[in-house]
């Protein structure tokens, strides 16, 4: 049963896509660029008429995601496959504030809440503890029960969390 939903717009030749994927494949492999790539895999699987599902399958996103990128194929083609984002807002930390954050967590094996107190103190960044929790897991550390850590932190009886990282 195909409905207009399970049509995809066949305009552009296969060999296009081919020939823009290798395109992009020599530039700079952005976030953009590699979102670009992936599209347009999906648009091609859905050319050798793999169904939206199983397209979606094979290039490991929803099945909603697919209907979502064919719709935009459908009307926009290949301009549809550039994310239409900016990037987000800017972050309040500088790469030399995350540096110096890193460090003291991981010499001090703080909470999150001892981490976002040093932010507060040695910036006057104030952010949620879910934003600390975000920051310090981006900057590669990892957040493991005291019990667990290699080398127990010193006794502090005015704090004594149970999670840590390191």
């Amino acid at each position: 049963m195909n409905t207009e939903r399970d049509l995809i717009d066949t305009s552009i030749p296969m060999e296009a896509l081919s020939i823009r994927i290798q395109g992009l494949r020599l530039e700079e492999q952005t976030p953009r660029v590699v979102k670009a790539i992936k599209r347009i895999g999906f648009v091609q699987l859905r050319y050798q008429g793999f169904s939206v599902r199983r397209s979606a399958e094979i290039i490991g996103i929803s099945t909603q995601t697919g209907y979502n990128w064919q719709s935009a194929w459908n009307e926009c083609g290949m301009e549809s496959v550039f994310p239409r984002y900016s990037g987000g807002r800017e972050s309040r930390m500088t790469e030399e504030q995350r540096r110096a954050l890193r460090e003291a967590v991981s010499r001090g094996r703080m909470s999150t809440a001892e981490a976002r107190d040093w932010l507060m103190d040695a910036y006057g960044l104030d952010y949620s503890m879910k934003q600390v929790h975000i920051i310090l897991g981006g900057l590669g550390l990892r957040h493991v029960p005291v019990g667990r850590l290699p080398e127990p932190p010193e006794a502090d009886p005015g704090r004594s969390p149970r999670m840590r990282w390191f």
